[in-house]
């Protein structure tokens, strides 16, 4: 009988390693579709909520290997609240007087930060003539109330907002470089669809429904390397570059001026030179065969005996 008992569990445990495995190559494989990602990360969230999980509370949850670059963080609240008193969940602000439909006593928030998959998300939305400049960030209000007994209907909480919007602050989640740049705030829509959003100050965006939220600029401003407080990199060297190639361009015409000005004033004073050694010798022409050519006056000195030289006297 033991044998038997050691085969059946040796099967058993075969039998969940295998839908294990499956679980997660299906997770992998889904793992490129925005809204896979966000089945996948609502069913780990509500398995990870216990009993003695506060209300209120933000949490971490892990997510599987194929997920392991998103950041996905959880709270709980009480719908009245949310209506009464707003609430903050890191880069998101819920104004006071929202309403949550249909009603139900609990709802469960979950924050999502999409890190390093954030371009893969952003590419499968099919976003043409944009360059994210931010990770994709997404807020999404689930029902809670069965909470305890999770199952794959848990389904989203419509928000309702007449009066303030909600504020997505992404300053804290840009990268250094991408600071100072004119951005445009974008809404990732559940449904599929791409809406540019208001932006009320510097990485601040608004919102009137939940959804997933990225800032980005467009391609041809990110080619010419330029941002909103002056030029880019590229466009500074260019001006360097230009700049000191019209300085070395000034300085090489001033010296081919001097260079030309002092040679014709070579050959000015060699010219002179030449006239007045004419004008101070007049020579005489004469023929030498058939050809006329200048001679000299001839003139001899007289010979004169020095008197040292003079012979002695017989």
């Amino acid at each position: 009988m033991a044998p038997c008992n050691k085969t059946l569990v040796l099967l058993i445990t075969i039998l969940i390693a295998s839908t294990s495995s499956d679980i997660s190559v299906s997770s992998q494989l889904e793992a490129k579709d925005p809204q896979a990602i966000d089945r996948i990360i609502r069913d780990f969230v509500f398995r990870s909520f216990t009993h003695h999980r506060r209300t209120a509370v933000l949490y971490t949850v892990p997510m599987p290997p194929s997920l392991s670059s998103v950041t996905a963080l959880t709270i709980r609240y009480r719908t009245g609240s949310i209506w009464k008193h707003g609430a903050k969940i890191k880069e998101f602000w819920i104004e006071p007087g929202a309403v949550l439909h249909p009603h139900s006593k609990r709802i469960i928030a979950i924050h999502q930060n999409f890190g390093n998959l954030s371009s893969t998300y952003f590419t499968h939305m099919n976003v043409h003539g944009y360059q994210l400049v931010s990770p994709v960030l997404g807020l999404l209000i689930y029902n809670a109330s069965k909470i305890i007994k999770p199952t794959s209907n848990q389904s989203l909480v419509e928000m309702m907002i007449t009066d303030r919007p909600i504020r997505i602050d992404f300053s804290s989640v840009m990268d250094m470089e991408s600071h100072g740049r004119q951005a445009l705030c974008v809404l990732l829509g559940l449904d599929g669809k791409v809406s540019l959003l208001n932006k009320v100050s510097h990485n601040v965006c608004v919102a009137w429904r939940q959804g997933h939220y990225a800032l980005v600029i467009p391609k041809s401003e990110m080619k010419d390397g330029s941002n909103g407080d002056g030029m880019g990199l590229s466009r500074w060297r260019l001006v360097m570059v230009s700049s000191a190639t019209a300085v070395f361009a000034a300085v090489l015409m001033v010296l081919i001026i001097v260079a030309i000005v002092s040679v014709r004033k070579r050959q000015h004073r060699m010219t002179e030179m030449e006239r007045r050694a004419y004008e101070d010798e007049a020579l005489q022409i004469s023929m030498v065969d058939h050809v006329r050519a200048p001679t000299a006056t001839v003139s001899r000195t007289s010979p004169v005996i020095e008197t040292d030289c003079e012979p002695p006297l017989h």
